[in-house]
């Protein structure tokens, strides 16, 4: 540690002396109010004493500071070492600002070069990451339209297909239509109800119910008269177009026409005449909402009238050659 200078040194005896009087001048006012008393008397008496004898001993070692002060001041050898010590100090002082300042400088270079390094690698990572990307995305994009291409030529094809097809289907509909208008018109003689495949009747009342009904109630000459009045009068509740006694259900996710049980007409024919009548009259009712719901008048369909169904082209055709070889329709 370099040793204080003489200035110094005196300025700091002054102050320690400047404080010891303020003290006891502080200390004599505080004790003002008490100093009557006879012990506080005797109390300040000493400390007046020590305080004369402490003025004496400091007015001696200022007298004795002072003339140090002034050979220390006068020499200048002493002069002359004390600025080579504070020129020292400085210098080593400069030089240590120096060095942490330049050390500092470049911690802070290595920082800035070290960030700079980085950045340029996250730069040329995230280019390359974005090339990849695109690369990448511009293959899926060329995948996808060379899928939808393929996928628009087979929808394409899938429509034309399915354009022919429903051409094709409604052809071939209608050449059956008119094949079984044909059978239906050639055969109108030579079938009936007593064959296998014969002609049937949709829509058309059972007369013989309505008979075995009116038989029940009525003598057999007023049986038949009153079963003909019924039936002709059913007959034409059921061409009546503005007559719908139908209902639109869902059985299994698809809509269908069901009979309603409270329509009034059907409550009250089964309510007069019973099942038989009713089963009758409702079995007529969905043929003819089936067959010819627009029209609502009877039309004629091939039948097998074994199986109980509407009979197919194929089964008619087998029918018919069945009856060649039997060589019974060239007798008649």
């Amino acid at each position: 540690m370099a040793q204080e200078e003489p200035a110094v040194v005196i300025q700091s005896f002054k102050r320690r002396r400047n404080n010891f009087k303020t003290e006891a001048l502080s200390r004599l006012e505080k004790g003002r109010h008490n100093i009557h008393s006879p012990k506080r008397q005797k109390i300040l008496k000493n400390q007046a004493i020590s305080l004369e004898q402490g003025t004496k001993k400091r007015k001696n070692f200022n007298n004795n500071n002072e003339a140090l002060s002034d050979k220390l001041l006068g020499d200048p050898h002493i002069l002359q070492s004390n600025k080579k010590q504070r020129k020292t100090s400085s210098s080593h002082m400069q030089n240590s600002m120096l060095e942490i300042t330049t050390q500092k400088l470049k911690e802070s270079e290595e920082k800035v070069s070290n960030l700079l390094e980085q950045q340029k690698m996250d730069r040329d990572n995230s280019m390359k990451r974005i090339l990849e990307l695109e690369m990448s995305t511009k293959k899926k994009m060329e995948e996808m339209q060379t899928m939808l291409e393929e996928k628009l030529e087979e929808q394409q094809y899938l429509e034309s297909i399915n354009s022919s097809l429903t051409v094709k289907h409604f052809e071939s509909n209608t050449e059956l239509q008119n094949a079984r208008r044909q059978l239906l018109k050639g055969l109108n003689d030579k079938l009936g109800a007593r064959t296998k495949i014969g002609i049937r009747r949709m829509g058309a009342l059972d007369v013989k119910a309505f008979q075995s009904a009116c038989r029940e109630r009525y003598s057999n000459d007023d049986a038949d008269v009153k079963a003909a009045m019924l039936c002709s009068e059913w007959e034409k509740h059921l061409g009546d177009p503005n007559w719908h006694p139908f209902k639109i259900v869902k059985v299994d996710d698809k809509e269908v026409e069901m009979l309603r049980e409270d329509d009034e007409k059907l409550g009250f024919l089964k309510e007069q005449w019973g099942e038989v009548i009713y089963k009758t009259v409702t079995s007529a009712l969905l043929e003819l909402n089936e067959y010819n719901s627009s029209g609502r008048y009877v039309v004629p369909e091939l039948w097998n009238f074994k199986e109980d169904k509407k009979a197919s082209l194929s089964e008619v055709v087998d029918y018919l050659l069945q009856k060649w070889r039997t060589s019974k329709w060239r007798r008649t």
